[in-house]
């Protein structure tokens, strides 16, 4: 199974579609996270979702799972599908790229998943959200795993502009989680 997920802008919800090689595949899924059954939703269309989600699926014959469970976090927010500007690129892991920040994902438990980004240097980007938002929150995931040299940021700094040219610093949070425990973290 794969899930393909399209950002509506006009509505601010994504639009998940779940792909299969299988032929009129018997797909049941759910939107809190839960393991589906037979009797759960059947997937029968796109799900259209407002809310940030965890959608979880699975294939079914005669009532009875076949092959893994599969789950997928979305995120509705301002930012999904907006230009990402990088002052520098990413050195270790490039996932998507430039789509990347804002596609609406977040990563997983492994940071090759394809949804994660690694820097070795500073990370510097803008978003542009190509018209005046109103931000009421800023909200970042960030992935620690010592062992093979992934961490979590010294600091981040959040800026604002009116005019993509003048910025002002609305807030920066230092971290103040150690590098000696060798648990995943985000």
């Amino acid at each position: 199974m794969r899930f393909d997920v399209q950002f509506n802008d006009k509505r601010y919800s994504n639009l998940i579609s779940i792909n299969t090689e299988q032929t009129n595949p018997d797909i049941h899924y759910t939107i809190d996270g839960s393991v589906p059954t037979a009797h759960s939703t059947t997937y029968t269309q796109p799900i259209d979702l407002t809310i940030p989600t965890t959608l979880t699926a699975a294939m079914f014959i005669d009532s009875v799972r076949v092959g893994p469970v599969q789950s997928i976090e979305v995120d509705v927010h301002k930012a999904i599908g907006k230009t990402v500007i990088y002052q520098n690129s990413w050195d270790g892991y490039p996932a998507q790229k430039e789509l990347t920040l804002t596609n609406g994902r977040k990563g997983g438990l492994s940071y090759g998943d394809g949804e994660w980004q690694g820097f070795t240097k500073d990370l510097d980007i803008t978003v542009d959200f190509e018209r005046r938002e109103e931000i009421k929150s800023v909200a970042m995931n960030f992935m620690q795993v010592p062992g093979p040299g992934v961490y979590f940021p010294g600091e981040f700094t959040v800026l604002i502009s009116d005019n993509g040219k003048t910025f002002r610093e609305i807030g920066t949070v230092k971290n103040d989680v150690g590098t000696d425990d060798p648990k995943l973290k985000i």
